[in-house]
């Protein structure tokens, strides 16, 4: 049995350097390939964000600059009622009526953070002559990032001294849908002045 032996015939350097030809040609072409993989779904991934085919993102994005326009109107309102509150202890309870305006300031300017008002409603009661001048009662409904920053909301509105009485009413768990929140009521009253005669 005889061997068969090649021979090279071509030199050297040259073999060497078609060899490195054809890596350099894989290589390139593996390069380009992963470019283009690369690229695709970047631009898939760009893509699906800005459509908003991300579930969230959007809504995120609506909720921060809700979130930052709400901060805004509250800090105005807070510098509103403490130059309010310098002219005297709010002159909240008055021996007619509430200032309504003054009332809705205080409780926006006592909200701190992580707690969002949803409504208010106020109600008066006549006086025993039928003149107005009876109780007012205030309904407060919100939402807060946990039952404890509801009763702090709730010890703030006590500390105030606008109320005769303050009491915190159902808290019952609220999903939203990044997250899970407190609904709160609080229950306020403003008694009438009485006259000191004597």
């Amino acid at each position: 049995m005889t061997t068969l032996h090649t021979i090279e015939l071509l030199p050297a350097p040259l073999v060497t350097h078609r060899r490195i030809e054809r890596l350099r040609a894989l290589w390139i072409s593996v390069g380009a390939i992963g470019l283009c993989l690369s690229g695709t779904a970047l631009g898939v991934i760009h893509g699906v964000v800005l459509s908003g085919g991300v579930p969230g993102v959007a809504e995120l994005a609506r909720t921060e600059a809700e979130l930052e326009r709400l901060r805004n109107e509250s800090a105005s309102i807070r510098a509103d009622a403490e130059r309010i509150a310098v002219g005297g202890r709010l002159g909240i309870r008055m021996s007619q009526r509430p200032d309504w305006g003054l009332v809705l300031a205080m409780l926006e300017s006592l909200r701190g953070e992580g707690v969002v008002l949803v409504a208010v409603s106020c109600a008066t009661e006549d006086g025993a002559d039928g003149l107005p001048g009876g109780r007012a009662r205030i309904i407060v409904e919100g939402l807060a990032e946990s039952q404890g920053a509801a009763q702090r909301y709730l010890l703030d509105v006590e500390r105030c001294g606008m109320f005769s009485s303050a009491r915190l009413g159902r808290t019952v768990r609220a999903d939203a849908p990044s997250r899970v929140l407190t609904a709160f009521t609080v229950d306020l009253q403003i008694a009438p002045e009485t006259s000191d005669a004597g």
